[in-house]
């Protein structure tokens, strides 16, 4: 019972290290449990994996999660921290093996394939990807996560008709507010501006909370009716939460870029500058990492840096459809390095609309599970 407790102890220290950054709190979680240690169990070592990632020790990762899947091999979650640890250590190949595992020893989890389908999407294997969420659709007709991931996987490849089919059914399937965000991005690629902002709306109407979803919102707002008091709203809206958020999960991406970019649109320079400069420390390798630079700097008006960073993104493996959906100014997109730079990398104009320079589509697309297409 009382190793529980000091499992339980530890996990309440990790917690407030991931808070504060205070390496006393990850010493008191260590000592916990080392406590409980007493009575291993796949819970204990998993928990103690992820205090090692924390403090970026990965190699002392590797040695707990190990032992969590040796007490428990089909145990999810070890698969995964697992991974992102071999991963961080550089050992492409031993993560490969322990994706390969989970999925071998669970052939019929949906939960595997979907995680081995974002471990593809990562590295840029996108057949891959498809083919592993096409077969989380196959084991997992009636789950909404499979239908989401695949459309999102479509929007980096330009299939914006199919991106709207495949978020509207998961939208039937489970009427859930992150699955409006991919429909909405669907109809603002395709063109149709309208549609997007009433599914953003809805999603921030629902979630108000979601740093994402004001996001979302806020770009489509800067689209549609440019530097207007309800996008700088917004795009508050959206540094303030995000910046809440970072301060629960310091190394979340998504929330870093997002936050850069909206204080660069409100003309909070040095503030944006130090974010960007926050995820080019967590990232530097990421392609995401040099396409949200290219956004920010499109914001402060850094123009070499935007071609700059457009390039870097590319050049590590960014799709095409990807860096021609960044939400650049007119100005980028008319300066005469973008579009020789696109077609450098294999693009060839008209391929595809983005949303930097979206038209009013003629005819969007209508979809019977699409509650809130507007057409």
């Amino acid at each position: 019972m009382w190793d529980f407790h000091h499992r339980l102890l530890g996990d309440a220290n990790r917690a407030l290290f991931a808070q504060t950054n205070d390496v006393s709190w990850a010493r008191e979680a260590e000592q916990a449990y080392r406590q409980a240690s007493a009575i291993p169990s796949v819970d204990l070592y998993r928990s103690w994996g992820a205090l090692k990632q924390a403090e970026g020790d990965h190699e002392g990762a590797v040695l707990q999660f190990e032992q969590a899947l040796q007490s428990d091999p089909f145990d999810y979650w070890s698969h995964v921290y697992l991974l992102h640890s071999y991963e961080a250590l550089g050992n492409r190949a031993r993560a490969d093996e322990v994706l390969r595992d989970g999925v071998e020893r669970q052939p019929g989890c949906w939960l595997m394939r979907n995680f081995m389908a974002k471990v593809q999407m990562d590295n840029r294997q996108l057949h891959d990807s498809e083919q592993s969420l096409l077969k989380v659709i196959q084991l997992a007709p009636r789950n909404p996560s499979g239908y989401n991931n695949l459309a999102f996987l479509y929007l980096g490849e330009g299939r914006y008709d199919e991106v709207i089919e495949l978020a509207a059914k998961a939208i039937e399937i489970n009427d859930s507010p992150p699955f409006y965000l991919t429909l909405g991005l669907g109809y603002l690629y395709r063109g149709c501006i309208e549609d997007a902002l009433r599914n953003f709306r809805h999603a921030v109407g629902r979630t108000p909370q979601n740093f994402l979803a004001w996001y979302r919102l806020a770009e489509a707002l800067l689209v549609a009716t440019g530097d207007s008091d309800e996008t700088r709203e917004a795009f508050l809206q959206t540094a303030n939460l995000g910046t809440a958020q970072l301060t629960e999960q310091p190394d979340q991406r998504e929330a870093i870029c997002a936050v850069s970019r909206s204080l660069a649109l409100l003309g909070r320079r040095e503030e944006a500058l130090d974010q960007l400069a926050n995820l080019k420390r967590i990232a530097p390798s990421a392609d995401a990492t040099h396409l949200c630079a290219a956004t920010v700097h499109d914001a402060l008006g850094n123009r070499a840096e935007v071609f700059s960073s457009l390039r870097g993104g590319l050049e590590l493996g960014a799709t095409l459809h990807g860096a021609s959906q960044l939400p650049l100014s007119k100005q980028a997109r008319d300066d005469g390095r973008y579009w020789p730079l696109l077609e450098e990398f294999g693009f060839e104009r008209g391929e595809t609309a983005s949303a930097g320079s979206i038209e009013m589509a003629a005819a969007c697309p209508q979809s019977p599970m699409a509650g809130l297409s507007l057409h």
